[in-house]
C-alpha cells in the first residue's frame, strides 16, 4: 500500500471510530492466548501497536495461557460485549478442543470473530545436539529405538500436536510427545538435547535458529523454500493455525465493522508488514464474515478429525 494510500485509509478509519457508540475512553484489552513472547504474543502486539493510531485508544496485553490455548479463549468467551476487551487468539481451542475437553463450554456461537491476520503451519526442528539432517533418519532411528526420542507440542491436542499425531501414524513410529506451555519454553530444552525435536511455528524457528526438517503447509513457504512438506516425505499431513482479531458475542455491529476495517489498514501498512516480514510470518487477512465462516467450517472439520484419529478428551 502507497503511502498516500494508507493515509487516506487511516483517515477513513478514524472516521468510523469516531462515529461510533461504544467507549472510546478506557483502554482496550487485547487477551492473548499465549504466553509473553509466543509467537502468537509477539504478533499480537505488532498489530495493536499499528491499530493504535487509528483507534485512538491504548491497548493493554493480557495474557492467559494454559491448557492449550483454552483459557485465554475461554476469557474471551466471558467478557462483556461492551468495546473494552477484544482477543488475539489462535482458532484451534475453538475449533478443536470443545470435542475433546469436558470442561471447555464455548462454541463458535459465542464469539464474534473480525479480522484474521495469520494461518501458519507449523515446522519440524531438530535439537543441535542431534545430528539428525532428514526425516527419513528420524523415522528410522524411531522404529530402530520406538519410544526413546522426544518431541516437544505446545499444549496437548493443540494444532501442532494434531501434526505430530498425524505424523507418527503415517510413518508407523512411536516417538513421545512432550507438552510445553509455548514455542520458546521448548527453546532451552531444545538447545541442551533433552528434547530431540519440536514443532514450532515458523517465525519461532527461524528467531531460534534452529534447522527446519519439514513444514506443515500444502506448499513449501517462501521463506524456507529448501524444506520440504511433509506431504512431499511421504506423510500427509497438512495442518495451519489461524490467528486474529476475535470478540465475545454480541458487540456492536459498528463496533465490529470498525476493528474489521482498522485489522485491514493495519495488516496492510508497511509497518506492520515489516515487523512480521522480518520475523518470517507470512500474513493471511480475512475479514469478519470470511473469518467466521472459516471457524464454523473448521470446527466441523476437526471433530471428523478427531473422530477419525480416535482422540479422547
Amino acid at each position: 500500500m502507497s503511502r498516500m494510500l494508507f493515509v487516506a485509509a487511516l483517515g477513513l478509519v478514524g472516521s468510523l471510530w469516531a462515529q461510533g457508540t461504544w467507549a472510546q475512553t478506557r483502554p482496550l484489552q487485547m487477551i492473548v492466548n499465549f504466553p509473553a513472547g509466543a509467537g502468537t504474543d509477539i504478533n499480537a502486539r505488532a498489530l495493536a501497536e499499528s491499530m493504535r493510531q487509528p483507534i485512538g485508544r491504548v491497548f493493554v496485553i493480557v495474557n492467559r495461557a494454559g491448557a492449550s490455548g483454552t483459557i485465554g479463549v475461554a476469557a474471551l468467551a466471558n467478557a462483556a460485549p461492551d468495546g473494552n476487551t477484544v482477543g488475539y487468539v489462535t482458532t484451534i481451542p475453538i475449533t478443536l478442543q470443545p470435542h475433546l475437553i469436558k470442561d471447555v463450554n464455548y462454541a463458535p456461537g459465542d464469539f464474534a470473530p473480525m479480522c484474521r491476520i495469520t494461518n501458519n503451519p507449523t515446522t519440524l526442528v531438530v535439537s543441535p545436539q542431534w545430528n539428525f539432517e532428514q526425516v527419513s533418519q528420524i523415522v528410522e532411528r524411531a522404529r530402530r529405538e520406538p519410544g526413546k526420542l522426544s518431541i516437544g507440542v505446545p499444549g496437548v491436542h493443540s494444532g501442532p500436536h494434531i501434526a505430530v499425531i498425524e505424523f507418527l501414524l503415517a510413518a508407523k513410529i512411536d516417538i513421545v510427545a512432550v507438552p510445553y506451555a509455548a514455542d520458546n519454553a521448548a527453546f532451552p530444552l531444545l538447545k541442551s538435547g533433552d528434547l530431540a525435536l519440536a514443532v514450532v511455528q515458523p517465525q519461532s524457528a527461524k528467531i531460534a535458529g534452529f534447522r527446519v526438517l519439514a513444514v506443515s503447509s500444502r506448499e513449501r513457504l517462501a521463506q524456507l523454500p529448501n524444506v520440504p512438506t511433509f506431504t512431499e516425505l511421504g506423510y500427509p499431513v497438512v495442518q495451519t493455525i489461524s490467528a486474529g482479531v476475535i470478540g465475545p458475542k454480541g458487540l456492536a455491529a459498528d463496533f465490529v465493522r470498525a476493528m474489521e476495517s482498522t485489522c485491514r489498514t493495519a495488516h496492510d501498512g508497511a509497518a506492520f508488514q515489516e515487523l512480521l516480514g522480518k520475523a518470517g510470518t507470512p500474513t493471511s487477512f480475512a475479514g469478519s464474515g470470511e473469518f467466521t465462516a472459516q471457524i464454523g467450517s473448521e470446527y466441523q472439520s476437526m471433530k471428523a478429525l478427531a473422530q477419525r484419529l480416535n482422540l479422547k478428551p
